[in-house]
């Protein structure tokens, strides 16, 4: 493809701008609409997956569910959340800290257990 000459396209911007006052921009089309795109969260830090075994945190930890356990009583069907804010299923972050690693597994904060709900109170609220 052949490149315009300098000489055009410097003719070309000229004329564009010969009309235009300073500071005043060039209309080039009309907005006919606009769709805005709208995304929410719970609160800072936190999402819907556990970052620990990447399961939902709605549902069963992926421990309980490779185990079926059904007991809503079991750690993995509860949720707990920490000082910095992240969410986890609880026996995730207890085997987490657990292992010798007293940080939050997405901010690196020092974990500090805030509170522990079950995932069921979660999904009737």
């Amino acid at each position: 493809m052949a490149e315009p000459e300098p000489e055009a396209v410097a003719g070309l911007a000229s004329k564009s701008l010969v009309n235009q006052a300073p500071g005043e921009v060039e209309k080039k089309y009309d907005v006919l609409a606009v769709n805005l795109v709208c995304t929410w969260k719970f609160g800072d830090g936190f999402t819907d997956t556990c970052a620990i075994c990447k399961a939902s945190l709605y549902e069963a930890s992926l421990d309980c569910q490779a185990h079926n356990i059904e007991d809503k009583k079991h750690d993995g069907w509860h949720l707990c959340t920490g000082m910095c804010d992240h969410a986890f299923h609880y026996d995730c972050i207890k085997k987490f800290t657990q292992r010798g690693r007293n940080n939050c597994p997405v901010c690196n904060a020092p974990w500090e257990e805030k509170s522990v709900v079950a995932i069921s109170s979660m999904n009737d609220a």
